[in-house]
């Protein structure tokens, strides 16, 4: 079953910010193809945050690096911020995840030898969007870090890292923040709160966020939940509670 529509309750006309049609992954395997994405049509709503869940090898990663043009669907197609992405190639496809899209993930993917503060400005040091100061101040006291901006990774936790990375993915005000297990190294409490962090975040940036989690309490603070299963998707929740959400997981697993 898919969903093209907006989630229940989105304004129907709100922009798109990232839409799916009749996407399909796949992938070699010896003489045969694994089919890993099966005909995926989804619209996410800009500004809103969506959670991706489901079984292990449902395919929420592919479909989460499809959206990020870090993987090419094998057909379908999918239009992030306005852009077709499968009209990209090369250079053009590299420039336009750098300037337009942000990325979290479960590795912090810091740069040891820069401060936190040269962490976030990153993006503009790799020739993308210019991160002024000015900016770089207002992320970091958004994530609580306006004291550490002098600090290396190293003297950092691993939820005040994840935080620095939460930063500079927002840094450059893209029109899409894609999150992959951003609290799955991390312990619960310390999950918890990048979690408010990221969530508060994005909504006061208006970011749109899309993010794959096997964690019930951390997709509780989605606007949305899709769940995967065998490359389709297979249910679709708005504003669900952890026990809706565990109850769906329970559904899908036992279908297996």
């Amino acid at each position: 079953m898919t969903y093209p529509t907006p989630f229940p309750g989105s304004r129907a006309t709100a922009p798109i910010a990232v839409q799916f049609t009749d996407v399909r992954k796949g992938f070699p395997d010896g003489s045969r193809t694994v089919e890993v994405l099966r005909g995926v049509t989804i619209r996410i709503v800009a500004g809103s945050f969506t959670a991706l869940m489901g079984p292990s090898g449902s395919g929420k990663s592919t479909l989460l690096n499809c959206a990020a043009g870090l993987e090419a669907p094998t057909s379908g197609s999918i239009v992030v911020g306005g852009q077709d992405l499968n009209a990209l190639r090369g250079d053009a496809l590299t420039r336009f995840r750098r300037d337009r899209l942000g990325f979290v993930f479960q590795a912090y993917n810091l740069l040891p030898h820069l401060t936190v503060a040269e962490n976030v400005a990153l993006p503009t040091l790799l020739g993308g969007p210019v991160v002024d100061q000015a900016r770089q101040r207002e992320i970091l006291e958004l994530v609580g870090l306006a004291d550490k901006a002098q600090r290396l990774p190293s003297e950092l936790s691993g939820g005040q890292a994840q935080r620095v990375a939460i930063a500079r993915a927002l840094a450059t005000r893209p029109e899409v923040v894609f999150a992959d297990e951003p609290t799955g190294a991390l312990d619960p409490h310390t999950a918890h709160h990048v979690m408010q962090v990221l969530r508060r975040a994005a909504a006061q940036l208006s970011q749109t966020l899309v993010l794959v989690t096997h964690d019930p309490v951390v997709a509780a603070s989605a606007d949305r939940v899709l769940f995967l299963d065998r490359g389709v998707i297979a249910a679709d929740l708005a504003q669900p509670t952890v026990q809706q959400i565990s109850q769906q997981l329970s559904i899908l697993n036992e279908a297996r």
